[in-house]
């Protein structure tokens, strides 16, 4: 991606739905420019625009990264791991782990379960689980959704089953298909946003090559409040980044075209002696990233 481009996903992940005219007067370019961009990545795959449902909101509080560690051939163990519908992120990894992955249970009961049955799996040497304690950044922002899956009516799930499936629907097409009118059906968006329920955005389907490059990495921390905001504010390409107990005390991930910046905020961390360990790993194929969620519409 140019750098035009690249800003342009950057406010799409933030709005999936902001208007190109809107995208265009920001940036400084013509309209066309950020339509023809757009539908270059859409139609290609490379970008999709959706609405992902908080897990909370459906009955999903435990949240945990899991560090697999494989013997032998990887793909019989992603292909058995994509049999977990929980499991909304799965990649590839080098590093001293071989895959990782991300999942979201109803408890603690079931994340056990679950851990054990992916040990379970031949192939598998071991499962080390790092659980989300706060979700600070994500495709979600920071915030867990003020209200639940109990207080949605049927409306309201037709509305974020559509927007699941194209997140740029046209509103007049979404209140037709919901039999709303369209200041009804535009409420009614606005309050699962604004809820914390559904978040409209650009997924971008990395590519893996040297230009585009995913890095995840945890911490272990002596400072949690100073590392924290150094992160937050260090200009890397943060997609992601949680407190966690377990294997680690922070869990990030980051895209970067460039190695310095990255390299430039860990020195800085262990020069002032903000952290004890670190450890990294380069996501080399992404299997599944997906934050859509079975909602059983009628």
């Amino acid at each position: 991606m140019d750098d035009l481009t690249e800003r342009i996903v950057a406010l799409l992940r933030h709005d999936g739905r902001m208007a190109f005219t809107k995208i265009a007067a920001q940036l400084g370019v013509g309209r066309e420019a950020v339509a023809d961009r757009v539908r270059t990545l859409t139609e290609s795959g490379r970008l999709r625009i959706v609405a992902g449902v908080h897990p909370h909101a459906v009955g999903l509080p435990v949240s945990a990264h899991l560090s697999i560690w494989v013997s032998g051939p990887i793909e019989p163990v992603v292909g058995e791991l994509l049999r977990f519908d929980s499991m909304c992120f799965i990649s590839e990894t080098t590093g001293s782990f071989q895959i990782s992955a991300e999942t979201w249970l109803e408890d603690t009961a079931a994340l056990r379960a679950q851990v054990i049955a992916i040990r379970a799996i031949p192939g598998v040497v071991d499962v080390q689980v790092a659980i989300f304690d706060s979700i600070l950044d994500s495709f979600f922002g920071g915030e867990p959704p003020s209200i639940d899956a109990r207080s949605l009516d049927r409306i309201d799930r037709q509305i974020l089953d559509a927007l699941q499936r194209d997140g740029r629907i046209p509103l007049g097409e979404l209140a037709d298909r919901v039999r709303l009118s369209p200041s009804g059906c535009r409420l009614r968006v606005l309050k699962l946003i604004d809820s914390g329920v559904m978040k409209i955005g650009a997924i971008d389907q990395h590519t893996g090559s040297s230009e585009d490059l995913l890095l995840g990495f945890g911490i272990k921390v002596l400072d949690d409040e100073e590392t924290t905001s150094r992160i937050r504010e260090s200009g890397v390409g943060l997609e992601f980044l949680a407190r966690t107990t377990g294997r680690f005390d922070l869990k990030a991930t980051i895209a970067f075209s460039s190695v310095d910046p990255f390299r430039t905020l860990m020195q800085q961390l262990r020069e002032e002696r903000l952290i004890a360990s670190s450890e990294t790993w380069l996501h080399t194929r992404i299997v599944r990233e997906r934050y859509e969620r079975d909602l059983s519409v009628e």
